[in-house]
């Protein structure tokens, strides 16, 4: 009976690190990678000179955005604790910022002020980019750390739960 228990206690914490933990680390890496994309994508909007280079980097903008948009929806529906919210409400902000620079910056290139536009990639959009990926590590920071912390206690609440059965 007292193994049952343990293993009880054990599968409790493997399945928060199942439905919750890993599946939070794996899309808040995907929320980064995502943002990455979409800085390369803006680059290369800038870089073409051609209308149907512009609008392969075009394609490949929303595209980055429509996946960035399914990723934040599905970590929405992960967030556990107060501090995750916190960073990622702040992240979405940023975000906010950051497409408006982005906006601008596609209608420079387009207008072909491509100098101006690499510029503003370079110069503001970089800074808010910066700002938006330090609440993105930290969100993602949380869940690694909670990760973390459900591993460590595996074994010891197997062991605290003998524990509690032996003083019965």
């Amino acid at each position: 009976m007292l193994a049952l228990k343990s293993i009880g206690g054990i599968y409790d914490d493997v399945e928060t690190l199942a439905t919750n933990w890993v599946p939070s680390v794996d899309i808040t890496n995907k929320i980064n990678t995502a943002l990455a994309n979409l800085r390369g994508s803006e680059n290369r909007h800038i870089v073409n000179r051609t209308v149907a280079g512009m609008q392969r980097a075009q394609d490949a903008i929303n595209a980055d955005l429509t996946k960035l948009q399914q990723r934040m929806k599905r970590y929405e529906g992960l967030i556990s604790v107060p501090e995750e919210r916190e960073a990622y409400g702040k992240f979405k902000e940023k975000l906010s910022s950051y497409m408006l620079l982005h906006d601008k910056l596609v209608a420079l290139s387009l207008a072909g002020n491509k100098d101006e536009a690499a510029d503003l990639l370079t110069s503001d959009m970089r800074m808010v980019y910066d700002e938006m990926d330090t609440q993105a590590d930290k969100f993602r920071d949380v869940n690694v750390s909670g990760r973390c912390h459900v591993v460590r206690l595996i074994p010891d609440k197997a062991f605290a739960d003998e524990l509690t059965q032996l003083r019965r």
